[in-house]
C-alpha cells in the first residue's frame, strides 16, 4: 500500500513538466499598428492610407519595445511619390511582449538610398531582423530595373545604442543576391538569373552573424556564410546548405527562427500559412525535417488573410503574426497568439523532455526546498536567540493575546505562557526567564514547517529515484 501511495504521488508530481497536448496555438488578440484604408491607430498625427502593409514585426530581447516594418511610405504609395521609402515604427509597451500595451514611440525612415537604374526611386522591402545584441537591423529588398527584372540585396542598417531606431542609420548592402542563387542543395531558380520571379522575400542570421539565411518568392531557402560576422558583404553561398520548400509554401514572405536555431518558421502570404521546420542542427540546413503548416484564416485564429510575416517572443511561448490592410482589412494588425510548447505549432512536435531534463528539474525542486526548510528555521531559531539574549526583558510578550489550540500539546502550553505573564521563576542563577505567546506560535510554525518541508524534500527524493530506476535496473 505504501508502495502505491508513493507511486501515485510521484505521477502527481512528474504530471505538470510532462509533454502537453491539445490545441497548440490559441489566438488572443490583435493591436492596430497603421491607419492603412481606415483611422484609429494609436500613432498619432498620420492622416489615412500611411504606413501600408505590414512587413516585418520583431521584439527587444526584454519584450518593452516592438518594431513594424511598412512596404509603403508615409504617402501611401500616391503618383507623383513624394517620399521615397518607408519606416519602421516603434512602438513601447507597458506589459513585455503584449503587443496590445504598445504605446507609438518613434519611427525610423529605410533610407538605403537605392534607386532603379533609371534614376526613379525604387524601395520594395521584406522582412526585419535584428541582430542579437540590438544595435543592427537588416532587411530583405528587392530593386526592379525593369518590369521583367530584379536585383535582389539585404541592407544592414545600425543603432547607437540597442534596440533604439530614433538614430537609425544606412551602413551597407549586399551585392545583387540575384546572381548567387543557384549551385546549393536547394537546387536551381527555374528562373534565368535575373528574372522578376527571383524576388528576395526574407531575410534572417544566426546569433553569431557567421550565417545569413535568404527566402526566395518560389521557396528556396538559402544559406550564406559570412566570413565576418554580421557583415553582409562578406557573404558566400553555402553550397551543402539551402532548401527546396517550393511545394510547401506559397508566396512565402518572411523567415524566423526559434532561439537556439533548431527550427525555422516561414509565413506564406498566399495560403495563410504558418510552415514550421526542424534542423538536425542548429543554424545548418543542410539537413531537416518538414514538420507542417498551421492555417490561420481560420475565426478561431484570428481570421488572417493578408499573412506578412511571423516573429515570436523570447521564449518562445508567443508568436506573432502580421496581417496587412490589403483585401478589404483596412487596417494593418499584429496578431498575437499563446503557444503550448516553446517555438512550436505542430502537435506531436514538442521537444521532448529527456530523462536529464527530468532529473535536473527534480535536483533543482530538492534544492529549492532545501534552501526554503534552511530559512525557515533560521528566522524560528533567530527568534529564539534574540529571546535568550533577552531574557532580562519582562516584555517579550502581548498580554492581551488569548489563545486556543485544539491540539493538546499547545493548548497546555497557552496555559503556560498566560502563567508566565503574571508569574516569575527563578532559577538557581536568579535570572528570569519568560516565554511568551509569540514564542510559542513561532514554535508551532517551525514545527509544521519543518513537517511540510521534509514530507516535500521526501516526495522530490522519491520522484528523483524513480527517474534514475531505469537505470539502476539495466
Amino acid at each position: 500500500m505504501k508502495f502505491i501511495k508513493n507511486f501515485i504521488l510521484i505521477l502527481l508530481f512528474i504530471f505538470p513538466i510532462s509533454n502537453s497536448f491539445g490545441a497548440m496555438v490559441t489566438f488572443v488578440d490583435s493591436f492596430q499598428v497603421s491607419n492603412g484604408t481606415s483611422a484609429g491607430t494609436d500613432r498619432a498625427g498620420l492622416a489615412d492610407n500611411t504606413d501600408k502593409e505590414i512587413g516585418g514585426v520583431q521584439f527587444s530581447d526584454d519584450g518593452t519595445k516592438m518594431f513594424v516594418r511598412f512596404f509603403r511610405d508615409q504617402d501611401g504609395g500616391a503618383d507623383p511619390d513624394t517620399e521615397i521609402y518607408s519606416y519602421i515604427d516603434q512602438y513601447n509597451l507597458s506589459t513585455p511582449f503584449d503587443a496590445s500595451t504598445g504605446t507609438y514611440a518613434v519611427s525610423c525612415e529605410l533610407n538605403h538610398g537605392q534607386t532603379r537604374a533609371n534614376g526613379k526611386p525604387n524601395h520594395e522591402p521584406f522582412d526585419l531582423n535584428f541582430s542579437s545584441d540590438g544595435m543592427k537591423f537588416y532587411v530583405a529588398n528587392r530593386n526592379r530595373d525593369s518590369e521583367n527584372s530584379d536585383r535582389n540585396f539585404v541592407y544592414r542598417f545600425d543603432l547607437t545604442a540597442p534596440y533604439d531606431i530614433s538614430d537609425c542609420s544606412y551602413a551597407q548592402r549586399t551585392e545583387n543576391l540575384g546572381n548567387f542563387i543557384n549551385g546549393s542543395q536547394a537546387g536551381d531558380s527555374a528562373n534565368a538569373l535575373g528574372n522578376l520571379n527571383n524576388r528576395l522575400q526574407g531575410v534572417s542570421l544566426s546569433n553569431d552573424g557567421k550565417k545569413m539565411f535568404t527566402l526566395m518568392v518560389y521557396g528556396h531557402v538559402l544559406e550564406y556564410d559570412l566570413s565576418t560576422a554580421f557583415d553582409v558583404t562578406t557573404f558566400s553561398l553555402n553550397l551543402n546548405g539551402g532548401m527546396d520548400l517550393s511545394s510547401d509554401t506559397n508566396n512565402p514572405q518572411s523567415i524566423e527562427f526559434s532561439e537556439d536555431g533548431t527550427r525555422i518558421f516561414i509565413a506564406n502570404h498566399t495560403n495563410h500559412k504558418i510552415l514550421q521546420i526542424s534542423l538536425n542542427a542548429p543554424f545548418d540546413t543542410s539537413s531537416y525535417t518538414v514538420d507542417g503548416a498551421v492555417a490561420f484564416n481560420t475565426s478561431s485564429l484570428g481570421g488572417v488573410t493578408q499573412m506578412r510575416t511571423v516573429t515570436f517572443s523570447k521564449n518562445g511561448l508567443i508568436m506573432y503574426i502580421g496581417n496587412d490592410d490589403s483585401g478589404g482589412n483596412n487596417k494593418d494588425r499584429v496578431h498575437e497568439y499563446n503557444l503550448v510548447c516553446p517555438f512550436n505549432i505542430i502537435e506531436g512536435t514538442c521537444p521532448s523532455i529527456t530523462t536529464g531534463d527530468r532529473t535536473g528539474i527534480a535536483i533543482a525542486q530538492i534544492e529549492v526546498a532545501t534552501r526554503t526548510i534552511e530559512h525557515s528555521t533560521d528566522t524560528a531559531l533567530n527568534r529564539l536567540k534574540w529571546i535568550r539574549r533577552n531574557k532580562d526583558n519582562q516584555n517579550l510578550t502581548n498580554l492581551n493575546l488569548d489563545l486556543n489550540f485544539t491540539n493538546q500539546m499547545l493548548a497546555s502550553l497557552t496555559k503556560v505562557v498566560k502563567t508566565s505573564a503574571t508569574t516569575k521563576k527563578k532559577r538557581k542563577n536568579n535570572k528570569t526567564y519568560f516565554i511568551g505567546a509569540k514564542e510559542v506560535l513561532l514554535l508551532a510554525e517551525l514545527e509544521t514547517q519543518m513537517f511540510l518541508h521534509l514530507k516535500r524534500l521526501k516526495l522530490m527524493q522519491l520522484q528523483l529515484e524513480w527517474i534514475n530506476l531505469p537505470k539502476i535496473m539495466a
